[in-house]
């Protein structure tokens, strides 16, 4: 006897709708990029309010290493917040924070990690700061201003080297750089630029390094 037509197209959607959930299944699955250095610590800069977290203080109060939280590597502070912040300590903020994020989080020791913020707060008039300390613990590269891209760690210097400044990295024109950082022009945290050049930051004493997940 055979079976009624009902039958038969319930037995037909079945089989369809078993070969359709077979192909789903056999479908590899995609593959998620891990965000680079660079994007994480852009993705970190848009979490700071302008003016935030007490604004800009130089020089920092006694014990205060000019960020908005201490910075841990286990149970030793490398760097202690306290009242406002300033450029070599938001920046190392940062830039200490997208390195937890990476894989195995910071990979340095507690000397290290000292001799880390020592370089990155330029003991010397017209050192190097970040890209000193990021080439020297083998945690990113130096790069020349014409290859910065947003997210890359900057230390400017004016042309006599009497003033620096520490920032983020977020693009140039021909006469002026684009960067985040604290500074006393904008009551602390926030983007900002300056011009190349004359009465700005000398572009052979612009030092740029590119950080990276060992």
């Amino acid at each position: 006897m055979r079976p009624p037509r009902y039958a038969l197209r319930m037995r037909r959607l079945a089989i369809v709708l078993l070969a359709v959930g077979c192909h789903r299944d056999s479908a590899p699955p995609v593959a998620v990029r891990a965000p680079s250095f660079n994007e994480r610590v852009l993705a970190l800069i848009a979490e700071y309010p302008a003016h935030g977290y007490g604004g800009y203080a130089w020089p920092a109060p006694p014990g205060s290493a000019g960020t908005t939280r201490d910075l841990r590597l286990g149970e030793t502070v490398i760097a202690r917040a306290g009242a406002g912040n300033h450029c070599v300590g938001i920046t190392l903020e940062v830039f200490w924070r997208a390195l937890e994020q990476c894989d195995g989080g910071v990979p340095l020791d507690v000397a290290a990690a000292h001799d880390l913020k020592r370089r990155w707060f330029v003991p010397e008039l017209g050192g190097q700061g970040a890209a000193d300390a990021i080439a020297t613990h083998a945690l990113g590269a130096v790069v020349s201003l014409d290859q910065a891209q947003p997210g890359d760690f900057v230390q400017a210097w004016n042309a006599d080297g009497t003033f620096g400044h520490s920032m983020v990295f977020l693009g140039r024109d021909a006469d002026q750089i684009r960067y985040w950082s604290s500074q006393p022009w904008t009551d602390g945290i926030d983007r900002s630029e300056s011009v190349l050049g004359d009465g700005g930051f000398e572009p052979a004493r612009i030092y740029v390094a590119r950080a990276s997940c060992r």
